[in-house]
């Protein structure tokens, strides 16, 4: 593993120690909620609990990372690095899903009196996956979910991590900071109401615009209870933990501030957390009258496509030469 623990800035306020353990703790009392397995695999509502435990971690994570050009780790830790997006590739390259929308009949009545009648044909949706860090592919549409980061490769800046192009849906691209970003300005900290839509006949992204068209599309998917920018929040944060106890284990006291109580609320969590889970599709179907009802072949399928956005992770896993094998 290459070496990416983090040193505290010689020349720190204690006030901003302070307010770097406030977030860590917050951060380790969400994750927390992954320590009792019994009610995180409950079939009657478990999924309630995981969902929670990414929506709190991703207001701290907020914090730490991006507010203010990630300031307090940067005025906190020196040179704070972070390993790279990669890791293990699966078996699997991609895995795909398909279903079809019945014709469908409407009559339209306006205040003046018209009446127009639109024809839904019957259309045929298609969401195919590729290959997507942390994401291993596994027979009969499940998966399991690991941690989506190289530990391996050399670690970067916080800047060069949060930049790196994580998700491509379609033609839209998402950072790990778009990742974050979303999950704490839709959900963390504010009300959800953007479900994912397949419109009939219509592009996806001519759905919406900006960064509700964004939220959409990267919730066309979901891999158990978890959209893939869930998944790159829960374990962004358990990365972030994993640095910070190993940070607190060497002192208990920074810059003068006692950090023990944090030290001791964060020491048991385990940051390798993997998951097994079923693909399945979280897309609502709406009709939009003068562009659903395209006849015959103009009519344009709508396709959900997503992957890592990455040439080199989506190639095939180089085969050994006959010189190679023993």
């Amino acid at each position: 593993m290459s070496d990416a623990s983090w040193k505290l800035h010689p020349k720190v306020h204690p006030m901003t120690v302070s307010t770097l353990l406030d977030s860590v703790m917050d951060l380790g009392t969400a994750a927390a909620g992954l320590l009792d397995k019994k009610r995180l695999f409950d079939t009657n509502g478990g999924w309630r609990i995981l969902q929670g435990v990414v929506r709190q971690m991703s207001v701290p994570l907020r914090k730490l990372c991006i507010d203010n050009e990630g300031a307090l780790l940067k005025k906190t830790i020196a040179s704070p690095t972070f390993h790279p997006l990669g890791g293990r590739k699966g078996q699997f390259r991609r895995a795909t899903m398909s279903w079809r929308s019945e014709r469908q009949e409407w009559v339209l009545g306006y205040g003046s009196g018209k009446k127009e009648k639109v024809v839904v044909p019957e259309t045929k949706h298609e969401i195919e996956i590729g290959r997507l860090y942390g994401v291993d592919f596994l027979d009969e549409g499940w998966c399991a979910i690991h941690s989506p980061f190289d530990y391996q490769a050399l670690p970067i800046p916080l800047d060069a991590w949060l930049d790196a192009k994580a998700l491509q849906v379609n033609s839209v691209s998402y950072t790990i900071k778009d990742g974050l970003k979303l999950v704490a300005d839709y959900e963390g900290a504010h009300a959800n109401e953007l479900p994912a839509l397949v419109a009939v006949g219509v592009n996806p992204e001519d759905i919406d615009k900006g960064r509700n068209m964004k939220y959409r599309l990267v919730n066309a998917v979901y891999f158990g209870c978890l959209s893939y920018v869930h998944i790159i929040a829960l374990h962004a944060g358990l990365y972030l933990l994993g640095r910070a106890q190993q940070l607190l284990a060497a002192s208990n006291a920074l810059a003068g501030v006692d950090a023990s109580p944090v030290q001791q609320a964060i020491r048991h969590i385990r940051t390798d957390l993997v998951l097994r889970a079923p693909i399945v599709k979280a897309t609502h179907e709406m009709i939009v009258v003068g562009k659903s009802d395209v006849p015959g072949a103009r009519r344009r399928r709508p396709v959900y496509r997503l992957w890592s956005g990455s040439r080199e992770w989506d190639a095939s896993a180089p085969q050994p030469r006959p010189s190679d094998q023993p």
